[in-house]
């Protein structure tokens, strides 16, 4: 499984992101996150959600798992609630991009 994350807007409008192979992971590492991903029903929620004021943070969650890619994009309000774990860990794990 690969995943890119983003996490943009915010009030001071900082972005944030990170690639992962689960290749890369030790196992459990992976096998946490293919759990997160089943979890949330990734490759069932809707593509997007709707977006709020600029000064909120938006994510972009793209995935490729078992010769299928998803791209989603959300927004902090309207984030669905089983795709919440997901999104936490995978901004723990996402870096500040220089400007």
């Amino acid at each position: 499984m690969k995943i890119k994350f983003k996490q943009s807007g915010g009030f001071a409008g900082l972005i944030k992101s990170v690639e992962i192979n689960c290749d890369d992971l030790s196992e459990e590492e992976s096998e946490v996150l293919n759990a997160m991903v089943k979890q949330a029903k990734f490759f069932e929620l809707p593509k997007s959600t709707p977006h709020a004021a600029p000064d909120i943070e938006q994510y972009s969650i793209s995935i490729e798992l078992e010769g299928k890619t998803r791209e989603m994009h959300v927004s902090r309000p309207n984030v669905p609630k089983a795709l919440n774990p997901l999104i936490k860990h995978l901004a723990k794990k996402a870096k500040y991009e220089k400007r």
